[in-house]
């Protein structure tokens, strides 16, 4: 125990109790709910998005819309493939029900399985990466020291909020974290081809659409080569499902995908983390239904702020924002034409997030490698990593915090994770813009 305390004080600096209470709070909340949660992962995987995965697989393979589901087609599954799931609405791309084509060959309760244990390897093999940015000795480990740390380090990306939300939905959102990571380690190599990174980019854009645009990053820096490389591969994976299954490729992009945005929009969900739906949290009138303590019902939670702002003027505060956030990406790649290809990836990947009307928790799986690459930097960046890991902890309580709090409290507390971001991309934008002549010393 004397040699842990040592070395926690060697790594965290004069300031380690309050970080290790920090990080006990950060411990407590992510870890506390994963383990309320293992009943949705043992022993039958509830994964009621990778069951809107299976039956949209199922419909590309039978020609069928899956914008919305035909009830024929739940029906039959649920008889003949053992499908025991209620099917939400299934809202990612016809290209991710073609790469979900293989799941078709099994039925659902061994499919649903098998990708719960995808999800799990590419945790893991995403808490290997994280090691390797976080501590550049890392890769000169022998081999048994590097075991050993991704064997300490791959629970606590597991149950780290967003992760184990993904995990519990069985959500795609989990492939965008070693998506963006190979993208990353292929900048900070300098590789001009990258198959993996080319890849990552095409099943995260199949999977959600909104990593389309980290191309803007690898276009702004110049690498052509990966850029060709990667667009090509998109190109030829929607533009197959395209001409495969023309009329589901025309649904989802003229008529599902707008109408979906619409409503986005329109309507403020509690546990939203994009920065227009937390704004409206703050500043309209709201009734919101949550799941209550036991799941099976229902808390109404009504809001009235003391001011009141319209959909328009929501809307203008959030774009200006955005705009501002973005001005400063841009400022400090065209100032600053030397800065670390990588981190400008993730930090840009973390700034989309904040770019979209809706943002679901689940998609800040990309705070991991900021978290990452700044811990890297020191310990004042530690701070701040603990604190972001904390802030998003507390997020996975937000049903809590709306049923115990009235406004303002109540929304306020309810952006925990898009406080970590800014946080996180603040940090960033500081460190990079300090480079390379006065950034403090890693130690």
């Amino acid at each position: 125990m004397p040699a842990l305390v040592t070395r926690l004080k060697e790594s965290l600096g004069n300031q380690w109790l309050l970080l290790l209470i920090l990080a006990l709070i950060g411990v407590i909340t992510n870890f506390g709910t994963a383990v309320l949660r293992l009943d949705r992962l043992v022993p039958k995987p509830k994964l009621v998005d990778f069951a809107s995965y299976y039956v949209a697989a199922w419909a590309y393979r039978l020609d069928s819309l899956p914008y919305p589901f035909e009830p024929d087609l739940i029906a039959s599954l649920t008889t003949n493939e053992g499908l025991y799931l209620d099917v939400p609405t299934y809202h990612s791309t016809p290209t991710w029900a073609a790469l979900n084509y293989p799941f078709t060959k099994l039925r659902f309760p061994i499919a649903a399985k098998l990708w719960l244990i995808l999800l799990l390897v590419m945790l893991i093999y995403s808490a290997y990466i994280l090691l390797r940015i976080s501590n550049p000795s890392f890769a000169s480990k022998r081999r048994s020291r590097q075991i050993t740390a991704v064997a300490i380090l791959s629970p606590c990306v597991i149950s780290f909020g967003p992760c184990m939300l993904s995990l519990t939905l069985g959500q795609n959102s989990i492939v965008l974290l070693p998506a963006v990571l190979l993208i990353g380690r292929t900048l900070a190599s300098d590789k001009l081809f990258s198959a993996g990174g080319a890849l990552g980019y095409m099943f995260a854009s199949a999977a959600k659409v909104f990593p389309l645009m980290w191309i803007v990053p690898l276009l702004i820096l110049r690498r052509r080569k990966f850029v060709v490389l990667s667009l090509a591969l998109v190109a030829v994976a929607f533009g197959a499902t395209t001409v495969h299954r023309y009329s589901m490729s025309k649904v989802y992009w003229t008529r599902f995908l707008p109408a979906r945005t619409e409503k986005l929009t329109q309507n403020v969900y509690i546990d939203d983390q994009g920065l227009r739906s937390f704004i409206a949290r703050l500043s309209q009138s709201r009734e919101y239904s949550i799941p209550a303590l036991d799941p099976e019902k229902r808390v109404r939670v009504i809001w009235k702020p003391a001011w009141e702002l319209s959909s328009t003027q929501v809307s203008i505060i959030s774009g200006l924002i955005v705009l501002f956030l973005l001005g400063l990406f841009f400022a400090l790649v065209f100032r600053k034409p030397g800065a670390d290809p990588e981190p400008l990836l993730y930090l840009f990947a973390m700034l989309v997030l904040v770019c979209f009307p809706h943002m679901e928790r689940y998609n800040h799986v990309l705070l991991m490698p900021a978290m990452a690459w700044l811990w890297k930097r020191g310990i004042n960046y530690r701070t701040i990593t603990v604190v972001a890991y904390s802030l998003v902890g507390l997020s996975r309580l937000n049903h809590l915090w709306a049923m115990l709090l009235k406004w303002p409290l109540g929304p306020v507390v309810t952006g925990g994770s898009l406080y970590a971001l800014f946080l996180l991309c603040g940090a960033m934008l500081y460190t990079m813009w300090r480079a390379p002549s006065d950034v403090p010393a890693v130690t």
